[in-house]
């Protein structure tokens, strides 16, 4: 038997899921445990990230990943006999907590606006957890609170929409020329254009949960795949402007926004598949789940090369 989480019901999740679970409790434990250090140890740059347009909206991956991480919980054969009562608990401290962030964060938006913050698919993120609330609120128990938030958050994401697209007009075409220019983007923005693709996956996989409307689920994850594929190629594109940025400043995490969307892309495409594929889905799925576990896996080597060995004396205008 099939649960909404696409796991056995009753059997256990084998020692790899098992083991992925415990993992993403832990990473998400020490990044926590890590950004609480720095809060109270470097308060200065701490308030400077809540103050960077470019950083800022990041702050909406907290109730999100609050809402996720009970995905994996009825999946894993292993765990503690308290986590049943657990997770619906962290799944309703994400679902409270995301409208929360995304008002103050729409707030602090709509304050400095006439400061001509960059508006980048970066504020997505905001509003992505309420995409994904069904994915695991429906099993749990909570469709009612899982469809108002699938509705606000789709609602906002259309509506900011086309502000975004204007908004990466301008910075094309800040030598005064008209049309868009995609070459001119400045680097530090192209982590942010991942975040056009997430989402659709995560409507796509909120109406699955829901079981309902399964023609439009396929679009959506056929456009979120596409344009996570697009965005990939633009990056090949720019590779050149990239790899000089890299060399003068070194590894940004801001490149982490990648990882996100190309797990819900992939996640998307698996789920298609599973709703009675071809072999083009089985495709699809394959190839986007490959590129989700091969950028996640260079950004956690860069990532850790970035730790071992700071760059010193190089620091972004």
């Amino acid at each position: 038997m099939e649960t909404g989480l696409g796991g056995p019901a009753d059997g256990g999740g084998g020692v790899v899921v098992d083991a992925l679970c415990w993992l993403a409790v832990a990473v998400t434990a020490l990044i926590w445990a890590g950004y609480g250090l720095k809060m109270l140890r470097h308060r200065v740059l701490f308030l400077a990230d809540l103050r960077d347009a470019g950083t800022a909206p990041y702050l909406g991956t907290v109730p999100m990943t609050l809402m996720l991480l009970p995905l994996a919980a009825p999946v894993a054969g292993a765990g503690l006999p308290v986590w049943p009562a657990v997770w619906p608990a962290v799944w309703l401290a994400g679902a409270v907590l995301h409208p929360v962030v995304a008002v103050v964060m729409g707030r602090w938006l709509i304050r400095r606006m006439p400061r001509a913050v960059p508006l980048t698919p970066a504020w997505f993120v905001p509003i992505a957890g309420m995409f994904a609330a069904p994915a695991a609120g429906v099993p749990l128990g909570y469709p009612t609170l899982s469809a108002m938030l699938l509705t606000v958050g789709t609602g906002a994401w259309l509506l900011l929409l086309l502000p975004v697209a204007r908004s990466l007009g301008r910075f094309s075409r800040q030598d005064g020329s008209s049309g868009f220019r995609p070459g001119t983007l400045p680097v530090t923005l192209v982590p942010s254009l991942f975040v056009l693709a997430a989402p659709p996956a995560l409507v796509a996989r909120g109406l699955w949960a829901f079981g309902v409307w399964a023609e439009v689920h396929a679009v959506l994850t056929v456009l979120a795949c596409l344009t996570a594929l697009a965005v990939l190629g633009y990056v090949l594109w720019r590779r050149q402007d990239i790899a000089a940025d890299m060399r003068r400043f070194g590894f940004s995490p801001r490149w982490w926004a990648m990882s996100f969307p190309l797990a819900a892309s992939a996640s998307a495409a698996v789920t298609l598949h599973s709703m009675g594929g071809t072999a083009w889905t089985a495709l699809g799925a394959l190839v986007m789940l490959a590129l989700a576990s091969t950028a996640i896996a260079v950004l956690c080597i860069a990532t850790a090369a970035l730790l071992i060995r700071p760059p010193r004396g190089r620091q972004r205008p």
